[in-house]
């Protein structure tokens, strides 16, 4: 798929040196039918992964119901998962190169060509939705505990779609898939990256207060009245400052 995908560009600059109206017709249908051949294995190499992934929890429910399993083949286990989940979020990246790549062809067009009718306007729409699309994959599977996987497409939201409103949603996310890992130090670096690198977004506040109770929970008094002051400084009309506000009496 990806040899044949990359050499369209060269066909298409050759083709449109001498190209005609009926030539350009017909380099069009092709690129379109390469679009949906494309779109079924992307879709078709999605479910491959997604069924690998569940056959193996299933080994691994089976195996923790059976009698005499040694903690050895459980490890053994929950490391293929692991490196399953990370092969899905490799996929997801190198879905996301593939479709950037065509969109950006087709929106130029090759030399001596206009753009394919809708193409910019699809490549601008098309950012939007792919961050959406994303982060939505990201949700269901840090419901379903892949949080590794989870963790793989938030992160592709941020890295392709940086200024994108749903990119301090997924930062906040991958501090929760982190919580629910009991990784408390990894899941505060999240949280304190929501407020500094999208300070004015939604979520800011909140990650800073979402900190300060994972610090409590902690034990760590100390940082937790550092998180709900930095609220109440930073955001002091905002919901989470009253709350904090509220925190700090409580643990003073």
């Amino acid at each position: 798929m990806k040899a044949r995908y990359l050499t369209l560009p060269a066909v298409a600059l050759v083709l449109s040196a001498c190209a005609t109206k009926s030539d350009v017709a017909t380099l069009r249908r092709d690129m379109g039918a390469l679009q949906q051949r494309q779109d079924q294995a992307i879709q078709q190499l999605m479910q491959q992964n997604q069924q690998m992934l569940d056959t193996l929890r299933n080994a691994m429910d089976l195996q923790r119901d059976a009698a005499g399993m040694t903690s050895h083949r459980f490890q053994q286990l929950e490391t293929s998962l692991a490196r399953m989940e990370e092969i899905v979020g490799q996929t997801i990246q190198y879905i996301t190169q593939l479709n950037a790549q065509l969109a950006q062809f087709a929106a130029s067009g090759a030399p001596g060509m206009s753009p394919l009718p809708g193409a910019s306007a699809g490549a601008e729409s098309g950012g939007a939705s792919s961050a959406e699309e994303f982060y939505a994959l990201g949700v269901q599977k840090l419901g379903e505990g892949a949080y590794a996987t989870a963790r793989a497409a938030f992160g592709q939201v941020i890295r392709e779609f940086p200024n994108d409103p749903r990119a301090a949603d997924a930062q906040y996310q991958i501090a929760e898939s982190y919580y629910a890992e009991q990784q408390f130090g990894e899941a505060l670096s999240a949280l304190e990256l929501v407020a500094r690198q999208w300070p004015s977004s939604a979520r800011a506040a909140g990650a800073l207060y979402r900190a300060g109770v994972i610090a409590e929970e902690m034990g760590n008094r100390s940082r937790a009245r550092e998180y709900y002051q930095d609220v109440m400084q930073r955001y002091p009309d905002s919901d989470e400052a009253r709350q904090a506000r509220t925190r700090l009496r409580e643990i003073s």
